[in-house]
């Protein structure tokens, strides 16, 4: 194929910063039917899956819209994207050839529900050096409830055997756990049963949160005091353990870094590409747009039609600022931390991108509790692990106290 881009208009770019990840929409069907899934039930769209030459195409638009940036990354979303195995053999390769041949890399990986995982792909997986993402919500129990088949027959068994192929191949691969109110009781077990299944590195996010009640909030402070309880055994016994909101709250606490730069990169520097071919700020965006009938004001342009929403792409620059100014932030706990929340899933709940639910204040509230509880534990105890993985022995304590002398010194000796 040849390496000519000048086809490409140049109104389809940005102008005022680079586009450096891509997440791919490469299918909107699926074979599971999840009792939270924002998507919904996309399986009758005219338009469900993406072709090749769009595939491709959004592969150069990415290059072009990089500018300098050398490093770069897309990601394989659905639906389902191992439907589409066969569009990603041919991708991935020609992904890899015309970023080198601009001097430039590119890191693919894919979001999946695990099901449809077999050696072959880990095999191609392995190959091509890709990443995986692996949605799986936790124990059998769990699993069957929340991750249903299509045809509503429990998806734990077949998921368990793929967990044991991609971890052989990628170790640190996450296991990014969705929990619904009704599951809350069975967050830590299913902590546990990562694992025992092998996974060192754990995500654990909150689902239907606007529908939680004062009895959920309870239970989950409750389940996740275990969960930073089994964090601080690991660190004491030099156990590897990577748990997203740990690091994330820890890394705040000692000073290592501002945890607002983690803020979400949605239409700063990373956009999805749907299967038409449109651009949309994440992958949640172009749904969320739907639910709130603002579709046409939420686009980003469209790969191939050109006309880049810069007006757009410069106000989610800024979004920051914005976040910044929310009055009811003043005086909360997590007010220099908090970023607040995810801004497709406000653009649902309360049709502002700027402010999150009060659900999400709540349980920001009880991670940052219960995170400081543990953070602090350990580093009385001069945990060894903590101090080497946040640098913290290289830093003075004035910068380390930054955090207690606005919230309270807790005697750090």
């Amino acid at each position: 194929m040849s390496n000519n881009t000048s086809w490409i208009n140049n109104t389809s770019l940005p102008v005022h910063y680079v586009i450096t990840i891509l997440d791919m929409d490469i299918t909107q069907n699926c074979n599971f039917r999840c009792r939270y899934c924002f998507k919904g039930n996309k399986e009758n769209l005219s338009t469900p899956s993406m072709d090749l030459h769009t595939a491709l195409t959004s592969i150069d638009w990415l290059i072009e819209s990089s500018g300098d940036a050398k490093e770069l990354s897309a990601a394989f979303m659905g639906g389902e994207p191992l439907l589409q195995f066969e569009l990603i053999k041919d991708v991935v390769p020609y992904g890899k050839r015309r970023a080198w041949n601009r001097g430039k890399s590119i890191q693919f990986s894919a979001t999946t529900n695990l099901s449809l995982v077999t050696e072959e792909i880990v095999d191609f997986f392995a190959q091509w050096g890709m990443g995986w993402h692996a949605s799986i919500d936790g124990t059998p129990e769990v699993q069957n409830y929340q991750r249903p088949f299509s045809n509503n027959m429990g998806s734990s068994r077949r998921v368990e055997q793929a967990v044991r192929h991609i971890l052989k191949y990628r170790p640190t691969c996450q296991a990014r756990s969705t929990m619904m109110e009704v599951m809350l009781p069975h967050l830590y077990e299913s902590y546990m049963y990562f694992k025992k299944l092998g996974f060192v590195n754990v995500g654990i996010a909150p689902a239907d949160v606007t529908n939680w009640t004062e009895d959920g909030f309870r239970v989950f402070r409750n389940q996740m005091r275990m969960v930073y309880d089994d964090v601080i055994e690991c660190f004491r016994n030099r156990v590897k353990i990577y748990v997203s909101g740990v690091e994330y709250l820890f890394s705040y606490f000692s000073g290592e870094t501002k945890t607002k730069d983690f803020t979400c990169g949605a239409g700063r520097g990373m956009v999805l590409v749907d299967p038409s071919g449109d651009l949309w700020p994440c992958h949640r965006w172009d749904s969320a747009a739907k639910d709130v009938n603002s579709e046409r004001f939420w686009k980003m342009g469209n790969i191939f039609d050109g006309d880049f929403n810069n007006d757009l792409h410069l106000a989610l620059l800024q979004r920051q600022r914005m976040f910044d100014q929310n009055v009811e932030c003043k005086g909360c706990i997590c007010e220099d931390y908090c970023s607040p929340g995810c801004p497709a899933g406000n653009l649902q709940e309360i049709g502002t991108i700027y402010r999150c639910h009060e659900n999400w204040c709540e349980i920001s509230r009880i991670c940052y509790e219960e995170g400081k509880r543990a953070y602090d534990i350990l580093y009385n105890e001069n945990n060894e692990m903590l101090f080497e993985r946040y640098k913290l022995n290289k830093r003075s304590s004035k910068r380390r106290n930054i955090y207690y002398k606005k919230n309270g010194n807790l005697n750090h000796g």
